[in-house]
């Protein structure tokens, strides 16, 4: 279960790199993506090749799948939505 979970840890973390790539339109680096939440680039280098502890992201991935997709997509939006009206 465990190894599962790391799996799709990793892969939930390359997918959104993906997504803030595409929003960017342009292939924004690690290191800038670090920077802007505040860690390493060697981190962002470890979580995308699974080298460090996903614990935190598989805890969530398993408490994700006992809530309804629907229900989380959509808080997800609205907690998205209120981060950027803040900036």
């Amino acid at each position: 279960m465990k190894s599962k979970n790391r799996l799709r840890a990793v892969k939930l973390v390359n997918a959104l790199i993906g997504q803030v790539r595409a929003s960017e339109g342009r292939n924004i680096t690690g290191k800038e993506i670090a920077e802007r939440i505040g860690v390493q680039a060697a981190t962002i280098s470890r979580w995308v090749n699974g080298k460090t502890s996903l614990d935190q992201i598989e805890y969530l991935l398993t408490l994700l799948e006992s809530v309804p997709p629907e229900r989380w997509q959509s808080e997800l939006r609205s907690a998205l939505s209120s981060k950027s009206r803040k900036k």
